[in-house]
């Protein structure tokens, strides 16, 4: 099978993300929304009050206890989802542009574009193009589970800091074990890519990444420590000291890493101190104990059909779990028949001990039952993690890797009959998911609607839009209360 080139892999994949976001975002003409309203509605407001209580200097501190929530007695907002990343770009834009305009889908956009190239241009230096671009492309165009978070679980849609944090991992573990020298310039490109993924969901997409590291990592001293070779090979000084060493040709892309380093460091580690302060304050209060599980058995389900995937969601109730999203675990015959080949192929070559970080992490987030069996509280980053089927957001990187593991040129020609099934379910999945998300349409505006909202922004004096306020937290937690008695007919 003849090699893919560099140059229609970048054309595949560029025309890949334009695809994808007329399929899933659809209109770039105006405000994020929905017809059915909910979580949505959250993001632009959310950055516009970050946008408004921000200060800067001497380094970046958000005003969180503010009438501005249950006026007029007030509210600490740090339990509101202040997604730095989002939070930062959304607030660029409304400064320069006004409030009125496509700000989130544009971030959507910028996401899946800088996400897509950066992980084929790092991969692509590391492995073969045809392997860089498979991964990539199963890494950002099969990750239905993101799609449909798009847009009312907006932070979770994009997935770029987190992809490239595992992909990272990755290449320093083949490194490590393969006792290849560390550069410099890519100890400062992982530290910027830890820092980056701080600017994304923290309770989740930040663990995520945290725990692929840590994972990664000990596997790899795991590995040196077993083995005399790499630990004679990593037990010499010289070995360390090499990888703090840069060349003349290396020093423009050394002291630009260390910029963003510094950078990220300032717009983003004050908040996230602040923000776990505040949180320190409601310790030992009472908090309800909702709690999402999906059965691990749909990993191996279909995604293949029109309307209802061949009659999927009838039988989904047989699991008898309580996923808090139709598509938690759900990744389609593609992902998990290369998950399962990959298993049993290894096991059999006596090679599963390569690929062991992989299957830990899935293992981690597989088994992960809030109350039942909580392997991921485990990790203090996981405190608040309730919902186990948002670890899907992980699997359409992490099985892809499964690839490098596997003598992929052999195979093409040997198993063609088998790759060309595998293609074909593919090809099959990825049309029929895509489908069923372009035939949720965006909703649209009033044209009447920014002229409206001009007037009243323009008028003197000040306004209480939600008075006596309506107080319904996540999964309509308050509502059986009567805390908001108008919930229905306003939300």
């Amino acid at each position: 099978m003849k090699p893919l080139s560099q140059k229609i892999a970048w054309i595949l994949l560029t025309i890949g993300c334009f695809v994808k976001l007329f399929l899933v975002v659809q209109d770039f003409s105006q405000p994020l929304t929905h017809r059915t309203g909910g979580d949505v509605e959250a993001w632009p407001n959310m950055a516009y009050y970050f946008y408004h209580n921000l200060n800067f200097f001497p380094w970046p501190q958000l005003t969180l206890v503010s009438d501005e929530m249950l006026y007029p007695f007030g509210n600490n907002h740090v339990f509101q989802d202040l997604t730095l990343e989002f939070n930062y770009f959304y607030s660029l834009f409304y400064h320069f542009f006004g409030p009125f305009g496509p700000w989130a889908s544009l971030y959507y956009a910028f996401c899946t574009f800088l996400g897509v190239f950066f992980s084929f241009w790092l991969l692509k230096r590391e492995y073969s193009v045809s392997l860089a671009f498979a991964i990539t492309f199963l890494a950002f165009f099969f990750d239905f589970y993101s799609i449909f978070k798009f847009s009312g679980h907006l932070v979770h849609a994009v997935h770029h800091w987190l992809t490239w944090s595992i992909l990272t991992d990755l290449i320093l573990y083949h490194r490590l074990i393969k006792g290849k020298p560390i550069s410099f310039s890519f100890l400062l490109l992982k530290s910027l890519v830890l820092l980056g993924s701080l600017g994304q969901e923290v309770a989740y997409l930040t663990g995520f990444a945290l725990l692929s590291t840590l994972i990664f990592f000990v596997s790899a001293v795991g590995f040196i420590a077993l083995d005399p070779n790499l630990r004679s090979r990593w037990s010499r000084i010289e070995s360390y000291w090499a990888c703090f060493r840069w060349t003349k040709s290396q020093r423009l892309t050394v002291f630009s890493l260390i910029f963003f380093n510094i950078v990220l460091i300032w717009a983003y580690l004050p908040l996230v101190f602040q923000v776990l302060a505040n949180v320190a304050l409601f310790e030992g209060e009472p908090s309800p104990a909702a709690y999402s599980w999906a059965h691990p058995l749909k990993l191996f389900l279909p995604l293949i059909g029109r309307a209802d995937l061949v009659g999927l969601p009838s039988i989904l109730h047989y699991f008898k779990d309580r996923p808090e999203f139709f598509w938690d675990y759900l990744i389609g015959w593609t992902l998990s028949g290369l998950l399962i080949f990959s298993f049993f192929y290894l096991i059999r070559k006596k090679q599963i001990g390569f690929a062991l970080p992989i299957f830990i992490i899935l293992g981690f987030c597989l088994l992960f039952h809030p109350t039942v069996f909580p392997t991921l509280h485990v990790f203090s980053w996981f405190t608040f993690n309730r919902n186990s089927g948002r670890s899907t957001i992980i699997f359409s990187t992490l099985i892809p890797l499964l690839l490098v593991f596997l003598p992929l040129r052999s195979m093409s020609n040997r198993s063609f009959p088998w790759v060309t099934v595998w293609f074909l379910i593919g090809v099959s999945e990825i049309i029929s998911v895509y489908a069923i998300r372009f035939s949720d349409k965006a909703y649209g505006f009033d044209k009447k609607l920014n002229s409206y909202v001009t007037t009243v922004r323009n008028t003197p004096g000040k306004a209480i839009f939600d008075f006596p306020f309506c107080i319904i937290g996540g999964n309509g937690i308050g509502f059986e209360e009567n805390l908001c008695p108008c919930y229905l007919e306003t939300s």
